[in-house]
């Protein structure tokens, strides 16, 4: 009985020592937020809403980071504008990136949880990409979701693949970006969305097919100096939308 009690002691000990040394060597957590103001809040080419602020949140160990995101947008008129929260969890190693992020876009005031007359709002999305030096792919497919289904309620795998090759012009970062969808998408993540150019306003008429160029943008990024200590980036990115057939310029500053 002594000598299991002692066992289990040194056990305990080396353990111990074990667990020391690799919280030594172990990377640090870290734990970023910031915000984007944007002029209009437009994703992967999809206009989305207006006047937006975007809070985010990063919990990083490591290659593996977690993360919140948020848009808002600036309305002062009523409460029934634009909310959008995302959850992500990203593991990048040797410039491959994998991760997965969970969408909810319904609206303000809407429920999170459970499903109302707009459905959950919540989309599941799987990310896979390579970056090397400044040139940078991805794909992500959303492959869950109440909302990204067909008229015959099966999941359309919605998915949209990005290239991007970042450089710069004095101290302007230049981000010239091509985003495609390779099939069919589903009306609420829009990627196809068509507009019926017949009405007064913008009206969803529909979905194309095959492959869809949602996505040719240029954004320039500057850090404005606001004081002797703090300066501000603040970008122009000019969007093009083939697919939809829109334009859009938006100023985004963050903070």
């Amino acid at each position: 009985m002594k000598s299991i009690k002692v066992l289990a002691i040194c056990a305990i000990a080396f353990l111990s020592m074990t667990s020391v040394k690799a919280q030594d060597s172990a990377p640090a957590v870290t734990i970023t937020t910031g915000a984007d103001l944007v002029s209009s809040y437009i994703w992967r080419g999809v206009y989305f809403a207006s006047a937006s602020i975007q809070p985010s949140i990063n919990l990083a160990y490591g290659g593996l980071t977690a993360g919140l995101w948020g848009s808002s947008d600036i309305s002062l008129v009523n409460d029934l504008g634009y909310k959008e929260v995302d959850a992500s969890l990203f593991y990048t190693i040797n410039g491959v990136k994998m991760g997965l992020t969970q969408y909810w876009w319904t609206g303000k005031n809407r429920p999170y949880i459970a499903t109302d007359a707009f459905g959950s709002g919540h989309y599941f999305e799987g990310t896979l990409g390579y970056s090397i030096s400044n040139f940078n792919i991805v794909a992500n497919t959303m492959f869950a979701g109440d909302r990204d289904k067909d008229a015959n309620g099966k999941q359309m795998y919605s998915t949209y693949i990005e290239a991007s090759y970042g450089f710069n012009v004095g101290d302007v970062a230049i981000l010239p970006i091509v985003g495609i969808s390779p099939w069919e998408s589903n009306m609420n993540v829009g990627y196809h969305l068509k507009y019926d150019g017949n009405s007064a306003l913008p009206t969803p008429s529909g979905n194309g097919t095959g492959v869809a160029l949602c996505n040719l943008s240029l954004k320039a990024t500057k850090a404005v100096k606001v004081s002797e200590t703090l300066s501000v980036p603040v970008s122009v990115q000019a969007i093009y939308s083939n697919s939809s057939d829109q334009i859009h310029l938006v100023l985004g500053v963050t903070l």
